[in-house]
């Protein structure tokens, strides 16, 4: 990735470029480099067996919620609502600890060859 980092600084920081231009160009290399490193560092974290079993324990709590709403007819509205709650939070928390980092990388990889590619041209 650093290759594709340096060919970008080169052709679209170097040579005759204005100066709103330039500080535009680097402003998307450096997003480009943050959101890679980013995801990067996210699938690494996702992948520890610690995260995995987290993982596990949240959606085996999601799933036994799931049912004691679907099924259990006696709970009152309070105990309902409190099983709701925990539903959105681990759904939230889910959604952050199995966020597509690698599609992300994968999408933002492609955007900067589509970027060199297009400067080369």
């Amino acid at each position: 990735m650093d290759k594709q980092i340096k060919q970008l600084k080169s052709l679209y920081l170097e040579g005759d470029v204005d100066s709103e231009t330039y500080q535009d160009n680097l402003d998307r290399i450096n997003e480009w480099t943050l959101n890679i490193n980013k995801n990067n560092a996210l699938l690494e974290w996702q992948n520890t067996d610690i995260s995995m079993d987290i993982v596990k324990i949240l959606r085996a709590a999601y799933n036994a919620n799931k049912e004691l709403l679907g099924t259990n007819e006696s709970l009152d509205e309070v105990k309902r609502n409190k099983l709701w709650a925990k539903q959105n939070s681990i759904e939230f928390i889910l959604g952050i600890m199995t966020e597509d980092a690698k599609g992300q990388v994968h999408r933002t990889e492609k955007e900067i060859q589509d970027a060199i590619s297009f400067g080369e041209n």
